[in-house]
């Protein structure tokens, strides 16, 4: 009764994010132009599952692959559906999907609202759906990013934050429970490293304006160490 309870809070609180987002953060167009590069890379028509899948917009990237979404909240599933038509509502712990079974997983914004425990566990669902050849891109936000802390401590103390439990990992720690739970780190690397202009609800520059400073931010050497989001891609090493 008590994990019900907990469930459905998380679950209403990212009802409540995805309800009221109605701008395209500094943060989601840096990830929608590295997920645009990897879209490129890949053969056409192959599998692609983002976990905890928000408004599916991630997912929109893919246009010429075979897309997946997860996630726990219906509004986000609901926001998703307008991408793609497999969406499933589930715990990421858990994924309903057979072993060996897509080209590229990622998540963005899911492992760092876990213990070490649970976040672990979704690490591994994310390697053992994914091929043998295929990718596992994993963001979260990171522990060195000065803005990110100052943001967090004021909304927190001003009781605006909106995402409920939120942890943040350095790239070190980052690496060790992928790589703990069968993630073969290939690469790092980090995004955005300037101050947000836009959030999910408000902006202070046109969207349009603000994809100019996609080209400004690829200048930063070792982003991973410092930008706002860290992250890993790799292979799995448990077959």
């Amino acid at each position: 009764m008590i994990w019900w309870c907990m469930q459905k809070k998380m679950d209403n609180v990212w009802d409540n994010v995805w309800e009221g987002r109605n701008v395209i953060s500094d943060y989601s167009l840096k990830l929608y132009d590295l997920l645009g590069k990897v879209s490129k890379k890949l053969k056409k028509n192959s599998k692609i599952l983002e976990v905890g899948c928000g408004s599916g917009e991630g997912l929109a990237v893919f246009k010429d692959h075979e897309t997946y979404g997860v996630d726990i909240s219906k509004k986000a599933l609901e926001l998703s559906k307008r991408y793609t038509k497999n969406v499933f509502e589930a715990d990421a712990s858990k994924l309903p999907f057979e072993d060996n079974y897509f080209d590229f997983v990622f998540s963005s914004g899911l492992l760092e609202h876990f213990d070490d425990e649970k976040a672990g566990k979704i690490i591994r669902e994310m390697t053992r759906v994914s091929k043998k050849s295929g990718k596992v891109l994993i963001l979260v936000p990171n522990s060195h990013c000065l803005w990110y802390k100052a943001y967090k401590f004021i909304t927190q103390k001003r009781g605006t934050w909106e995402f409920g439990y939120e942890r943040d990992f350095s790239l070190s720690e980052l690496k060790k429970l992928s790589i703990k739970n069968g993630l073969k780190i290939e690469k790092s690397l980090g995004l955005q490293v300037l101050l947000p202009t836009a959030t999910n609800r408000k902006e202070i520059f046109s969207e349009k304006f603000r994809r100019r400073f996609i080209i400004l931010e690829k200048v930063f050497p070792f982003k991973q160490y410092y930008a706002y989001v860290t992250a890993v891609i790799g292979t799995k090493t448990n077959e």
